[in-house]
């Protein structure tokens, strides 16, 4: 068991340099079990990475693109309990992930199969409110300055492909 967290120990190590990661992406393809941590430097994150959907309703409109709105405003009780943290994490992670896969140039089908994207898209159809109407959704990830959500700022990273939303979704918004 000491072996297998010395090779990963090893590979991690490895995957924080650039030539490393050449490496370790053919072990690991869809960068999931070594992590990169760049929190600070070389290059500390400066913008942030957002979530954005729309629909299209049965007569093949589109609706305008809408914030994935997951985030709660910070309240004092969060300092006891946070119940949406879980999934607020759990689509910066899949962002994250996704922003790691698009920046290696992996192929659309490859990143379509990948566990982030299917993750985004099931948060997308369990919390994005859609309208009885909505036949298809879309999301798209955006990086933006962070600082409010301006949309002159946002410059889109990713778009995914039209999805069928299943019958029982439709929420009226």
């Amino acid at each position: 068991m000491r072996w297998v967290f010395l090779m990963w120990f090893t590979l991690t190590v490895a995957h924080q340099f650039r030539r490393g990661r050449d490496f370790t992406s053919r072990i690991d393809p869809f960068m999931l079990f070594l992590p990169l941590w760049t929190f600070f430097g070389p290059f500390p994150g400066t913008t942030d990475f957002e979530v954005v959907f729309r629909f299209s309703a049965a007569q093949g409109d589109l609706s305008d693109w809408r914030h994935l709105d997951i985030y709660e405003r910070r309240r004092l009780s969060h300092l006891f309990i946070h119940s949406n943290r879980r999934l607020e994490k759990t689509v910066f992670d899949a962002v994250s992930q996704m922003q790691r896969l698009i920046s290696s140039d992996i192929a659309a089908e490859r990143i379509a199969a990948s566990p982030p994207y299917i993750v985004l898209l099931s948060v997308v159809l369990a919390t994005a409110p859609l309208p009885d109407s909505s036949r298809k959704v879309q999301f798209m990830i955006v990086q933006s300055s962070g600082v409010d959500r301006n949309t002159l700022d946002a410059v889109p990273i990713f778009a995914s492909a039209f999805h069928s939303v299943p019958r029982n979704k439709g929420v009226r918004a």
